[in-house]
This record gives C-alpha cells, structure tokens and sequence, in this order.
C-alpha cells in the first residue's frame, strides 16, 4: 500500500496479517466418553475438584503435548455431573431429604469426631439455608461505621433518591428494567 519512496500518501499502513497457528486437533467421540466416564467415577469416589484436574493433566495430555487445559476439563466435569444427576431416579427433594437423615445420623452418633458434627451441622445449615450471611462493614479506626454516617448527613429529599435508585436496582435484579417495564417490553 505504500509507495516505493516510504510515503503512503496519507493512507492508513496495510494491516498486517495475524499469525496461523497450525490447527489443533480435537478429540475423538471416544476420548471424550472415556473422559467424561474417567469424570464420573472420580467424582462418585468422592474426590474434590482441585484433585479431579490434578488426576485429568496427569492422565491426559493434549495434542501437543501441553497438559489439558483446566478450562477443558470443567467441561467434562459439567457433563460428568449432568449425566450422575440424569441417572438418579428420585427428585431434588426426596435427595435433600435423605441427605439430611444422614447428616442428622452423623451429627447424633457418639462415634462421630468432634469434626464430622461440625461439618454435618454445617452442611444441614447450609441444606436449609439457615446460615447467616457474612456481614462487612466499612468501618473507621474507631469501628463506626461509615455508610450510616453518611446518610446522617443527607436530606429528605437526597434519601428518597437514593431509595428510588435502590428500588431500580432491585427491579433490574429480578429481570426488569429500570422504568418498571419488563426488560423483554422496554
């Protein structure tokens, strides 16, 4: 695009053309059944998320050598744990049901350690959702909190803004617009 001189006439430099990586080839059907099965048994042995990627990148390693992307395996992971949930045959509440029998078991026998009850009380509080949230305050260096002295000092008419922003915010969260309308008609 430029002249021989060096000069381009004002036009703009020619792009220049990214690089080709060579193409990567993917896995087969095969490979990846034996993958998302080598998922499943890992994950009905129990094993944590952070040990299924080690056990994948020890097992498994790409085309070109590299170990499997992390990324990657989450994908088998996914399908792994879509395909345990599709073959149980009874219903999320019958499930939660069951698992709180056991935690209840857990945290009743005499045999338990001290760190298994407190795990299955944990666990139960997590299943019914009774635990409370952590709460972080913005704090100075005498432990008052900053945000309601902020507020103190605002007028009427500053607050009942701040609230309707607040009410805005609240309708967007559950799928609405900020006007009121639904985000589908707005």
């Amino acid at each position: 695009m430029s002249e021989p001189n060096g000069k381009n006439n004002g036009r703009k430099p020619a792009r220049k053309t990214p690089e080709i990586r060579p193409a990567v080839a993917k896995s087969t059907k095969k490979e990846m059944e034996d993958r998302i099965q080598f998922a499943m048994k890992l994950i009905c042995d129990g094993r944590q998320t952070w040990e299924i990627r080690r056990r994948f990148k020890e097992k498994y390693a790409g085309r070109n050598g590299k170990p499997i992307a992390s990324r990657t395996i989450n994908g088998y992971l996914a399908r792994a744990r879509e395909r345990l949930l599709e073959s149980v045959e009874i219903s999320k509440v019958e499930m939660s049901s069951q698992l709180a029998a056991i935690l209840h078991q857990t945290i009743t026998d005499p045999a338990a350690t001290v760190r298994d009850k407190q795990r299955g009380v944990k666990l139960l509080a997590d299943l019914f959702g009774i635990r409370a949230p952590l709460m972080i305050a913005q704090t100075d260096s005498a432990g008052n909190d900053l945000y309601r002295q902020a507020l103190k000092d605002l007028s009427r008419e500053e607050l009942k803004l701040l609230a309707t922003a607040h009410e805005r915010m609240k309708r967007m969260a559950r799928g609405g617009s900020a006007n009121g309308m639904p985000a589908c008609l707005s």
